[in-house]
């Protein structure tokens, strides 16, 4: 049978830091290329606190941290085009590159250039991490249908959710709950022609545009956005309705017609977590200022809302379970819960692995009943 992240596991402070400390050390998007187009660009990573830099110098594009190696003062904020790196504090100046190039009142420089984050690229977007993320994804399909190279980024959205991030991800991963709790969505999509891949490090879906999206819709919200994209096509008929990836273990790529969505979720705290949003599209729709982004991104947006409501009532209901050994988790519908599956096959699998030690159980004192809980007894 397949085995399950044990509901214990979604409170536990310790379970959050080994979640932390290992599963994240994976290679995490940090941007797109488009992001710093001209050399001398820079734009600060608002989803790292501002505390990287992307930015374009002599090398190409490259991630530095945006932290002064004075007093750790954040440099810069927002985005913009300049030749140096000024700290605000006591106004530190490095070059593009990183290199230090003036400390007032130091007779002599010291030796601190801004560390320089690893990155890697796929298909336009960036990671930082120096192990190659297309590896990862060994997928024709997927390399090829999901080129993001000619995008360009839109806008973002930082979104705060109180529960686990393993809930926000569970239900991102699930096609069940769509046709009973989005009206919009389940208007749009054909819930009953889903298709999966799975990967090591990854899972996907695809799913075909509903016979009547042209005509119909189920909010008022999705109706703007459709109308639009009946506008944009033309005529011609959709390739697909959508196509949602998750590269492991917090990263979602998600595919629109005329539309990119890449979003993160990090961890705080075992009952708190942050999903980072960033929305691009074709270059020609943002430098028209084509409505057709907002309504995009209302559509979204109100989806999320909608996934957010989900993720609160279950979050209230493991936490009334938390401490019973006798609570259960029901099966997973096939297909509709497949990515579920795979998610707590990755989860398990990656814990175990990284510890070195095969199943992990946690100390007695970190749950609430009497003993620990192997991974390898969930079912």
């Amino acid at each position: 049978m397949t085995k399950k992240i044990p509901l214990d596991w979604y409170f536990s402070e310790e379970m959050c830091s080994i979640e932390k400390n290992l599963l994240f050390s994976m290679p995490q998007y940090r941007g797109h290329i488009s992001m710093v187009p001209r050399k001398d660009d820079y734009r600060a990573l608002s989803l790292t606190g501002n505390t990287e830099l992307l930015i374009h110098n002599e090398n190409g594009i490259e991630i530095l941290s945006n932290l002064c190696r004075h007093r750790q003062a954040i440099m810069l904020t927002g985005q913009g085009n300049q030749k140096s790196i000024v700290c605000p504090a006591h106004c530190w100046r490095y070059n593009t590159q990183g290199q230090l190039v003036n400390a007032p009142y130091f007779k002599e420089n010291p030796n601190l250039p801004l560390k320089k984050i690893s990155h890697t690229s796929w298909n336009g977007l960036l990671f930082s991490s120096h192990e190659d993320v297309a590896s990862h994804i060994d997928s024709i399909y997927l390399n090829e249908r999901m080129d993001f190279s000619s995008y360009a980024f839109h806008a973002s959205e930082t979104q705060t959710c109180d529960y686990n991030w393993k809930t926000f991800i569970e239900t991102y991963l699930e096609i069940y709950h769509v046709k009973l709790i989005h009206p919009g969505l389940r208007q749009y999509i054909d819930c009953d022609y889903i298709s999966w891949e799975f990967g090591a490090l990854y899972s996907s879906q695809m799913v075909r545009p509903h016979a009547s999206w042209q005509t119909k819709s189920g909010s008022d919200i999705h109706q703007q956005w459709q109308d639009l994209l009946v506008e944009l096509q033309q005529g011609k008929e959709l390739a697909f309705g959508a196509e949602w990836m998750m590269y492991y273990p917090n990263t979602m790529i998600e595919h629109y017609p005329h539309a990119l969505v890449v979003s993160i979720v990090s961890p705080e705290s075992p009952d708190r977590c942050f999903n980072h949003i960033d929305f691009y599209h074709p270059k020609e729709l943002i430098e028209s200022n084509h409505p057709y982004c907002k309504a995009f991104q209302d559509a979204y947006l109100e989806t999320a809302t909608e996934d957010d409501v989900i993720c609160k009532k279950m979050d209230q209901g493991r936490k009334a379970c938390k401490g019973d050994a006798a609570a259960e988790t029901g099966p997973f519908q096939s297909p509709l819960e497949d990515g579920i599956a795979h998610f707590h096959q990755y989860w398990i699998k990656a814990v175990e692995n990284s510890l070195n030690r095969g199943p992990y159980i946690l100390p007695r004192d970190s749950c609430s009943h009497d003993g620990g809980i192997s991974l390898g007894i969930a079912v």
